[in-house]
């Protein structure tokens, strides 16, 4: 239950940072298109920092010392397998059958500019895999599949570096409060 559960966390703050993402492109429009490597920059180093921040809670839960109770390092690995299984069907789709569905509005069909200029979807499954990879949308400019499989490895890799980080109970937070709150003035 608890692997659902963190699944589902996971999932829905995914979800989360692609509208996030999706609504920062309103009020920073020019600057997505001017400078989209920047903007996406920016927007990953958010959902870099969500998922750390959802591994080290993970963690942080199973850091207690309890007779008998061993936290097991494997936890996060198994929630990324697990929320890897959509963004995997959408790249292979896109791979193997980009427009699966023959819809014809403008922006399926790749007539229209994605919010970064010359980002054209290919497909329904091209633009579901964009969508879903919002946050890092200027790195997959060329549709290259190798680049989708690297942006999804970043899921696991955070997601385990805030869990081991989380087990030690360490916290930047916390550090950073003490020495301003307690900060001595001579």
């Amino acid at each position: 239950m608890k692997l659902f559960k963190a699944f589902g966390k996971v999932t829905v703050h995914h979800l989360l940072l692609i509208i996030v993402s999706i609504f920062l492109v309103a009020p920073f429009g020019i600057f997505a298109t001017k400078f989209p490597v920047i903007f996406s920059l920016i927007t990953g180093i958010i959902y870099i920092c969500t998922m750390y921040s959802l591994g080290w809670i993970f963690g942080y839960r199973d850091s207690r010392n309890l007779p008998g109770y061993t936290p097991d390092k494997s936890f996060p690995i198994k929630v990324s397998l697990l929320c890897a299984i959509i963004p995997i069907i959408l790249i292979i789709l896109m791979i193997f059958c980009p427009d699966i569905l023959k819809v014809s509005f403008p922006v399926a069909n790749g007539d229209m500019d994605f919010f970064i200029t010359g980002n054209r979807f290919h497909g329904i499954c091209d633009m579901l895999c964009k969508i879903w990879f919002f946050p890092f949308g200027a790195f997959l400019r060329n549709n290259n599949a190798i680049a989708f499989i690297i942006i999804l490895i970043l899921q696991p890799v955070c997601l385990y570096t805030g869990y081991v980080v989380g087990l030690t109970r360490f916290s930047i937070r916390d550090k950073l409060t003490s020495f301003i709150i307690f900060d001595k003035k001579k």
